[in-house]
């Protein structure tokens, strides 16, 4: 299926390949506390528990693309009052790094590599 076709679903309000699903299809990573950090596509989105949509995880200004920081994947999120905590996973490993962002998702300072 192509982006390009799930992204018109979303135009036309239709579900045009049949996949059962209008738009980009969206996989949740983790879902407790407040936030849902959910995959759509290949960016990753914390999303309000109560629901709507909440920012993109962003990386100096752009959407963070899976695969970007090469085995270090983003497995959940937590709102805070100045944005949002990220933990992510070295895939393969018990190494952890902690991501705080802005109130837009927008990297701010990271807790390096954690064990």
């Amino acid at each position: 299926t192509s982006a390009t076709l799930e992204q018109a679903e979303s135009r036309f309000h239709q579900d045009l390949n049949g996949d059962g699903v209008t738009g980009i299809p969206t996989t949740s990573i983790e879902a407790f506390g407040s936030t849902s950090l959910v995959q759509s596509g290949s960016n990753f989105y914390m999303n309000p528990i109560a629901g709507g949509s909440g920012p993109a995880l962003k990386y100096v200004g752009s959407p963070v693309v899976a695969g970007q920081f090469g085995a270090w994947t983003p497995i959940a999120a937590e709102q805070t009052s100045s944005g949002y905590e990220v933990a992510w996973k070295y895939s393969g490993s018990d190494q952890f790094a902690i991501w705080t962002t802005d109130s837009s998702g927008n990297f701010a300072t990271s807790t390096g590599q954690v064990s």
